[in-house]
């Protein structure tokens, strides 16, 4: 079982990588389900979590990275959901209460008249099948929730609007779990993690993390191919 907990924890977001935990709650505990809204990165449910367990009155609360949710168990004799709001809001996100209602912010804007699809969510695909002819492909894996990502896609539009050889896929995991993680992903450490493939469909670099300079570096060499 893979949680993930993102090294944007640190000032400057570097990678996404696996992590775990759990507590075991008391039958009697009350539950409630927060969805956090507009949140960036997995990092912020993370944080809310570790101060939402500072409540002595909280036996256990976690994060959804893939739905945006905050589940809390706790002793509503002596807490509530009140007090869990305060505290998403005091890390200055909005909380409502159910589940159901979580939000990432929006995924970066291509221009229509760039390269770019997006050509799996969760599902594996064969990435041979979306090579751009003649064209250095750039398969990007990522999830809605790995701040680090979001970087690669802010690189990649401005690598694409310059260079017009350049084609960009993307991949959504969605989470470690999916069929399309279990086919691509089985030894990589982290996201994100791209593939940069030359124009005759040879496989240039394949990079973990976020390393964008090491990204250029293998554009430029497919490129010159």
């Amino acid at each position: 079982t893979h949680l993930l907990l993102a090294a944007a924890l640190l000032a400057v977001p570097v990678a996404c990588e696996p992590a775990g935990g759990g507590t075991t709650v008391p039958d009697s505990a009350t539950t409630t389900v927060i969805s956090l809204q507009q949140i960036d990165c997995q990092s912020c449910g993370v944080k809310v979590i570790a101060d939402l367990k500072q409540n002595p009155a909280v036996y256990d609360a976690s994060f959804d990275k893939v739905l945006a949710e905050v589940t809390v168990h706790y002793d509503a004799g002596r807490t509530g959901p009140e007090a869990f709001l305060q505290v998403i809001e005091g890390h200055g996100y909005e909380g409502v209460l159910g589940a159901g209602k979580g939000a990432y912010i929006a995924q970066v804007e291509f221009d229509p008249e760039l390269d770019v699809q997006r050509i799996a969510e969760g599902s594996a695909v064969a990435l041979a099948d979306h090579f751009a002819p003649e064209k250095v492909t750039v398969f990007d894996f990522y999830a809605v929730w790995c701040k680090p990502c979001r970087e690669v896609d802010h690189h990649m539009k401005g690598v694409l609007e310059a260079n017009d050889d350049v084609a960009f896929r993307k991949l959504d995991v969605v989470d470690w779990d999916s069929q399309l993680a279990a086919t691509f992903l089985k030894d990589v450490a982290a996201l994100p993690y791209v593939e940069v493939y030359d124009a005759g469909g040879n496989k240039v670099a394949a990079i973990s993390g976020l390393h964008l300079d090491q990204l250029d570096a293998a554009i430029a060499e497919a490129r010159a191919r």
